[in-house]
């Protein structure tokens, strides 16, 4: 009973671990579109008194396409299953600031310098919300230049409870992805735009 309930467990574990990297890539997907789509917008009405805005040009709109479509997409757990979601200006490494690994992703997002933004969700608003960090879209870089050009990631983190326990109680699960940006339509796109046009100048 114990091995069947094992190979059971283990088998959710591996479907819910593919639904979390789908996830992933569609949110990279989406976040790799909207270089130029400028400052993140609260939304009006609020879906919630509770539900916290990010502060004027600390979060891109790109951001917050990515994790609704994320969201809209499904991990296969629970939205409160999900620990965080970081969105960021990828390092060679594919991490934020000087992130090497997963490990240290979060800390680094922390620093408001470091182009990373974290949202984690609010359950009573049903949306991800704005918990730390700041990436100026106006900073973007969206060159066709490869030497030039930035790229985003994205990194989902979540707990999930094993059903039946024989594993443990519960297992981290989370992926990242990282993608090159689409250049942006005009020539001057080197990160010099306005808080209303993104990277373009």
């Amino acid at each position: 009973m114990l091995l069947l309930f094992g190979m059971l467990e283990y088998s959710l574990v591996m479907r819910d671990s593919s639904g979390v990297s789908a996830t992933v890539r569609v949110g990279v997907r989406v976040a790799a579109s909207g270089a130029g789509a400028g400052d993140g917008v609260c939304p009006n009405p609020l879906p919630d008194p509770s539900y916290v805005c990010a502060p004027a040009r600390y979060s891109p709109a790109l951001v917050t396409s990515a994790i609704n479509a994320m969201q809209q997409a499904g991990t296969g757990l629970t939205a409160d299953q999900v620990n965080y979601v970081l969105v960021y200006k990828a390092n060679l490494n594919g991490w934020p600031g000087t992130a090497t690994d997963a490990s240290t992703a979060a800390a680094q997002c922390a620093v408001i310098s470091n182009n990373c933004v974290k949202f984690t969700y609010n359950k009573v608003a049903d949306k991800y919300q704005y918990a730390s960090g700041s990436w100026d879209s106006a900073t973007i870089n969206a060159c066709i230049n490869a030497t030039l050009g930035q790229s985003v990631g994205v990194y989902l983190n979540a707990s999930r409870p094993f059903m039946y326990r024989v594993l443990g109680t519960t297992t981290t699960m989370d992926d990242n992805a990282v993608m090159k940006f689409e250049p942006l339509p005009i020539q001057s796109c080197n990160g010099s735009g306005s808080s209303s046009s993104g990277g373009h100048s």
